[in-house]
């Protein structure tokens, strides 16, 4: 089985086994796979941590998913994320893999922000991603990847639609084999109270040579922002067509530090 793992954040590392024809993933702003154009103001920090639970065949991962971003300078942030993993399959051997198996590096800058004179807003990230631990090839995380993702959105009233469209060097792998991959995502959120957003997103990471293959994973859930600086995340969903995550859930924390109130 190839993987892919597409540029930002690991919350859905596991579930990357699984995005096209037994394809890997990473990926968005916390806990979303597909990414948002807003960046952390200088001096910021946000540190996001979860608990995730995969199940795809007869393998069952359990991870925490951790990230930690700060903000540079205005429209510049950058991120290091990483993931414990027990990663259990009765077919395979060995027949479970744990600790930490990779690390990644990204950054995010905005290009554009949204106005009245301008429809959208527009923003460029990347990620390259290292191997650690002698079990990362068990869990096709065991080479170098890179790519980038250009991100662009719009506002429409309490809606915001965010749409990503990428390019991932050697992300699409195995034990054996690295190939190129694209990575294509769609998410819309509607915010409610100020506090709560409901959101929804799809996407697709088929490798170069093999699209017709591609794996679709589809997820929804709630970010509640119960105060300026904390947040608490749900997700839960699954892939479509053969080779997909039958499900995946994702529970999160998000601590926000910094001169600043975060973004919703």
């Amino acid at each position: 089985m190839i993987s892919f793992r597409p540029p930002r954040f690991s919350v859905l590392a596991a579930i990357g086994s699984c995005l096209f024809a037994g394809a890997t993933v990473v990926v968005a702003g916390p806990p979303l796979v597909v990414d948002d154009p807003e960046t952390l103001d200088r001096g910021q920090f946000e540190w996001f941590t979860s608990l995730q639970f995969t199940k795809h065949g007869s393998t069952r991962t359990y991870e925490t998913p951790t990230e930690l971003t700060i903000g540079l300078a205005p429209g510049w942030e950058c991120s290091i994320n990483g993931s414990w993993q027990y990663i259990q399959d009765a077919s395979a051997s060995p027949q479970t893999i744990n600790g930490v198996l990779s690390l990644g590096l990204g950054t995010k800058y905005r290009l554009l922000a949204e106005s009245a004179t301008m429809p959208v807003s527009v923003a460029l990230s990347g990620t390259l991603r290292f191997p650690i631990s002698p079990n990362a090839k068990y869990a096709n995380q065991g080479k170098v990847t890179g790519g980038g993702i250009l991100v662009v959105a719009r506002t429409f009233g309490a809606f915001t639609i965010n749409a990503n469209i990428g390019y991932g060097i050697g992300g699409a792998q195995n034990r054996e084999k690295a190939a190129d991959a694209f990575f294509f995502g769609l998410a819309v959120q509607r915010i409610f109270a100020k506090k709560y957003t409901v959101f929804a997103e799809t996407y697709a990471t088929p490798e170069v040579a093999n699209c017709r293959n591609a794996v679709i994973n589809a997820d929804g859930g709630l970010l509640w922002d119960f105060s300026d600086r904390y947040r608490v995340s749900f997700l839960v969903g699954r892939g479509f067509r053969p080779g997909c995550a039958e499900f995946y859930a994702n529970a999160g924390f998000l601590l926000s530090l910094g001169p600043t109130k975060p973004a919703n």
